[in-house]
């Protein structure tokens, strides 16, 4: 009885195996295998949004004689405005909801990176939670009283704002003819965006 529970084992992982290798071949068949890989015909090099004029001349800026420490909260949209449309109601904010993510990106790279320190603070809460959690497991279970992070690095300047104001159909026009609506037309129209920035020195 032995010997054919072995030899049952074994024929149960000949059909296993043989299963795994017709499986594995028409993978390849199907072409499968490059599938994420370089090889792969359907891959496409990942596109990168163009720098506007703007961000252009903020980084050939000349490099600053010493860095300033910022700290950036919150910059928001405080308008709540909903994306305009003609046909349905659009639930999707009509503006951006990761500025501070922005703001963050842009000063980081205004003079080639030799401007500003910034640091995060949009997520400060966050932050002390996760060194309250260090600083309990390091008392609990190695025995340490007093905190093994160094402390938090404070900035001179807080900067803060937001979106304040969305204008839709500033500007309107368009041309063309319809027919018992066929046809072509062409229309466009513009939005007007207003944002605040401000630099608060923390010794005020």
């Amino acid at each position: 009885m032995k010997f054919f529970s072995i030899f049952g084992s074994r024929q149960k992982a000949l059909g296993l195996g043989l299963t795994l290798m017709t499986t594995l071949g028409g993978c390849a068949e199907l072409g499968l295998q490059s599938v994420g890989t370089r090889f792969d015909d359907d891959m496409r090099p990942p596109l990168s949004t163009p720098s506007t004029n703007t961000g252009l001349a903020l980084r050939e800026l000349p490099p600053s004689s010493k860095k300033i420490d910022v700290a950036i909260y919150k910059y928001e949209d405080k308008t709540g405005q909903n994306e305009e449309s003609d046909n349905f109601t659009r639930f999707s904010r009509a503006v951006s909801q990761g500025m501070s993510d922005v703001l963050i990106d842009v000063l980081t790279e205004v003079g080639d990176g030799e401007w500003f320190n910034v640091i995060e603070r949009a997520n400060i809460q966050d932050l002390l939670t996760e060194r309250q959690l260090i600083d309990q497991t390091n008392q609990n279970y190695r025995g340490l009283q007093q905190s093994a992070l160094p402390p938090l690095r404070f900035a001179g300047i807080i900067i803060s704002g937001g979106v304040i104001d969305y204008d839709t159909n500033v500007v309107t026009g368009g041309v063309g003819a319809r027919l018992l609506g066929i046809g072509n037309s062409f229309e466009y129209r513009r939005d007007r965006i207003s944002v605040v920035l401000r630099a608060v020195s923390v010794q005020t």
